[in-house]
């Protein structure tokens, strides 16, 4: 059987899972990072800093593994970068500052100063992380990264197709993040936590503040283009064995339901990734 019916035939079984219908097994779905290189031998460190690189040993690990029918998410562009845009913190590469064969690491401490809320409040989400973002990641690096997967979305979902896999979250320049993941990481865990203790309702402000921008980008999204239409939606420092269950249910859950349902109503499919126990 050819690969392109092996892709037909995982994509129809995938969207038929999704609408919870019946069928014959569940989907084999590959969720993983930092495994690939580990898995066929490369260096982390070479993992990070080439993105084919990264790509290439990803897809050749889900060759080695074998019988999945997916990815939830394509690999593409530097990781790390990627990572430091979602939590405003500075990571610890391998190969610069740390071995090559050591995992990425978050440098958990205060870099978003608690008098930048007002920054946020007065003007807006967007303004701010533009003028943040050079305090966590050298401004040419987010440069290339951001150029690299422009460039080669396409490219990365099609070297998956070309293999048989379907990817899950396969709308390209979409993906969802509740305001507690950027805040948390700005301001670091333990701070952000007692801010949420300490100044609730600023945080909450802030936090609607970044809501309406983030939401007014998915409103203005392209109609969904075919494929599956998977939007990742993640939930990581935000999980709800963080936080007390009052608020989780204040700071976190109102915001993902909002992303979600925005999602749905755009015909985009939700993809929740959420860390941790949710069944509290």
């Amino acid at each position: 059987m050819s690969n392109e019916s092996i892709l037909q035939q995982r994509q129809d079984l995938i969207r038929r899972t999704i609408r919870m219908e019946n069928v014959e097994r569940i989907p084999a779905i590959y969720m993983g990072v930092a495994f690939a290189p580990r898995y066929m031998g490369m260096s982390i460190a070479k993992f990070c800093a080439d993105p084919e690189a990264s790509l290439q040993v990803t897809l050749d690990a889900m060759d080695r593994i074998g019988n999945l029918d997916g990815a939830n998410i394509a690999v593409g562009g530097r990781i790390t970068t990627i990572l430091s845009m979602l939590w405003l913190s500075r990571l610890a590469v391998p190969g610069r500052e740390l071995p090559d064969d050591t995992l990425w690491q978050v440098m958990e401490e205060e870099v978003l100063k608690v008098e930048e809320y007002d920054q946020i409040l007065q003007g807006g989400w967007k303004t701010f992380q533009r003028g943040y973002l050079p305090r966590v990641v050298d401004p040419e690096e987010l440069a290339g990264t951001l150029s690299w997967m422009m460039a080669n979305g396409s490219r990365v979902l099609q070297s998956y197709a070309d293999r048989g896999y379907v990817v899950i979250s396969d709308a390209q320049g979409l993906s969802a993040s509740p305001p507690f993941e950027s805040l948390c990481g700005g301001r670091s865990m333990q701070r952000f936590f007692m801010d949420l203790v300490r100044m609730p309702n600023k945080v909450e402000a802030v936090m609607e503040v970044m809501m309406e921008e983030t939401l007014a980008d998915l409103e203005r999204a392209p109609p969904r283009q075919g494929g599956i239409g998977g939007v990742w939606l993640g939930g990581w420092r935000g999980a709800s064995g963080l936080l007390s269950p009052k608020m989780w249910n204040r700071f976190v859950w109102p915001y993902i339901e909002k992303l979600a349902n925005v999602l749905i109503a755009k015909d985009y499919i939700p993809v929740l990734h959420w860390d941790q126990n949710w069944t509290r």
